[in-house]
């Protein structure tokens, strides 16, 4: 017969809650500071304990993990530490594992009753011939919904830099760098997330670069995305511009020495520079139309799509076992 375990809910400071599991009982939360302090140093050292609410009974080791759970459930994943979560930071396995887990519900398992029930009547006395032809159509459906899937992440997601509408608003950046008269003063009343701190007026080239770094970034990934998963023509020349935009931008400004006051814009290359712009705007539209047409795409499929249709290839399968 396994030993009684008692698990101590703690709270803690920031609205977080602690389960410490011992075989002992405590009346005291004095008498296990320094058991929890050793056990759980990371995590309280930024949410320092506060009181004992509550503790539960138990009789299963196992029992531990299904009520960390069960807090993480209610409070949030980040809030609650214990059993086998119980490390400051959990993996990214980790995080996805509760994240699936926590997402079931009592409907799922509904959900899935109903859908196996209708698949056994939507097959029933159906010949070898209907379901061959069934399970072509089943698969082609499939791999059409996980191409779409793919492809939309692809476009929309490449390497972890974000692409949507906000490329618009870093075009008008780009466009800010010829219709302002003052270079100076708009450098340095950039939108926070482009800001540089250090407002010193040394090396000028390079607090240039450093400002629109992320720009280039995400233009140089439009024409990337376009060109490796897109059909799109691109027709712009010379294509270095497009991949390495960073490098035109030096030869638009005249650096006539390394103080930011001496930055003045190189009027030969307005036009040229003006061009990539537009060039760039109009990869940037065709990204986000072709975005749109992959995300009405897989909007159009119906709730757990994947789920149902693989249950059929799968049901289909065990049928043609059967008539074999």
């Amino acid at each position: 017969m396994d030993e009684k375990i008692i698990l101590y809910i703690i709270i803690l400071k920031n609205d977080k809650r602690l389960l410490h599991a011992k075989t002992k009982n405590v009346d005291n939360l004095e008498d296990m500071i320094i058991e929890l302090n050793l056990l759980y140093k990371d995590y309280l050292s930024i949410n320092p304990i506060l009181r004992i609410d509550d503790k539960i009974t138990l009789h299963q080791i196992y029992e531990v993990d299904y009520f960390v759970k069960k807090f993480m459930k209610y409070y949030g994943i980040e809030n609650v530490r214990g059993g086998s979560y119980s490390k400051l930071e959990l993996t990214t396995e980790e995080n996805n594992v509760l994240n699936k887990e926590l997402e079931q519900t009592i409907n799922n398992l509904k959900n899935n009753e109903e859908y196996i029930e209708n698949i056994i009547e939507l097959y029933k006395d159906k010949d070898k011939e209907y379901l061959q032809k069934e399970k072509e159509n089943l698969n082609q459906k499939l791999y059409k919904y996980n191409y779409d899937k793919k492809m939309l992440k692809k476009l929309s997601n490449y390497k972890g830099i974000i692409l949507n509408r906000d490329l618009l608003k870093d075009i008008n950046r780009l466009r800010m760098l010829i219709k302002e008269e003052d270079l100076k003063d708009m450098i340095f009343n950039m939108d926070e997330s482009y800001l540089i701190h250090i407002k010193n007026h040394n090396n000028a080239l390079e607090t240039l670069l450093y400002q629109y770094s992320k720009i280039f970034q995400k233009m140089r990934t439009v024409y990337t995305v376009l060109s490796n998963y897109t059909d799109v023509e691109i027709t712009y020349e010379p294509k270095k511009n497009l991949y390495k935009p960073e490098d035109y931008f030096c030869v638009f400004f005249n650096i006539k020495s390394n103080n930011l006051d001496d930055i003045v814009i190189n009027n030969k290359e307005v036009e040229d520079f003006n061009k990539l712009i537009n060039y760039f705007e109009y990869l940037v539209y065709t990204l986000l139309n072709k975005i749109d047409e992959y995300e009405f795409d897989v909007s159009t499929y119906l709730i757990d799509f994947e789920k149902i249709t693989s249950y059929k290839i799968e049901y289909i399968n065990t049928l043609f076992s059967n008539i074999n």
